[in-house]
């Protein structure tokens, strides 16, 4: 799995997401958890874009270590998620419409 043993903490990771939509000219964006769920939103011209992962049960877990590692894994997959699909979108593979939208 991707990430699986990665050390980056949760804090750093969100940084990068900031700066990867920073970078491909989103807006309004802000980055955080909600009710279980690693949370990324932005917006691009006129179009608002939100992007979830489940974030792990504690309770699914036999260690706080494990739990923890885990959370930083999803954080790291988001990543790798937003910035794979602005890429695709920047290089004219896909739209952003195709990418981004339901």
């Amino acid at each position: 799995m991707y990430a699986q043993h990665t050390t980056v903490g949760i804090g750093r990771s969100q940084e990068h997401i900031r700066k990867v939509l920073r970078k491909y000219g989103a807006e309004d964006f802000s980055v955080g958890q909600e009710r279980g769920f690693a949370i990324v939103r932005f917006l691009v011209g006129r179009l608002a874009i939100g992007l979830r992962a489940s974030l792990p049960p504690r309770n699914d877990y036999r260690s706080e270590r494990q739990w923890e590692q885990e959370e930083r894994c999803v954080w790291r997959r988001l990543l790798l998620v937003v910035k794979a699909k602005l890429e695709i979108v920047e290089s004219g593979i896909a739209s952003f419409e195709k990418e981004f939208l339901p």
